[in-house]
């Protein structure tokens, strides 16, 4: 997979959320998340007296962008096209400014939700899953 494009993520907790690519404010945030997860694999043994045994074993994070669907906004667009894209994966930098924390690396859109409200307001729900190593940033190792 090549990276079609770099992005950009800054998250300020609260009403002050921010959301850009390449330096492009995108407009219509709802909201970003970031979730950090770890499979455990299980490596129980006769040995261990009938209670199960689970190693820490691989890492994967998901980020969710909701976000409302302005028409012909290039930006948005461009998570179309790396879904429609069979070998496009997004290089993605996403911080947290309320921890602090975050991840870089080649992330793959998985996901593209489309809610459509009673008051006429569409949102998306962007999905994405990391592709392959990321690596962890903090605001003081990062040029945020």
């Amino acid at each position: 997979m090549t990276a079609i494009k770099t992005i950009t993520t800054k998250i300020i907790m609260g009403r002050d959320g921010v959301f850009e690519i390449d330096d492009t404010k995108v407009p219509g945030i709802v909201s970003v998340s970031l979730t950090y997860q770890r499979e455990l694999v299980d490596v129980t043994t006769r040995d261990d007296g009938g209670w199960t045994k689970k190693y820490p074993g691989v890492k994967s994070a998901t980020a969710e962008v909701e976000l409302f669907r302005i028409e012909g906004d290039a930006t948005q667009d461009l998570f179309w096209q790396a879904w429609h894209a069979e070998a496009a994966a997004l290089a993605c930098r996403i911080l947290s400014k309320a921890s602090c924390r975050g991840l870089s690396g080649d992330w793959v859109v998985s996901n593209i939700a489309e809610d459509q409200g009673k008051d006429g307001a569409a949102t998306h729900k962007i999905s994405l899953e990391n592709f392959g190593e990321l690596e962890e940033i903090s605001s003081t190792t990062s040029s945020f």
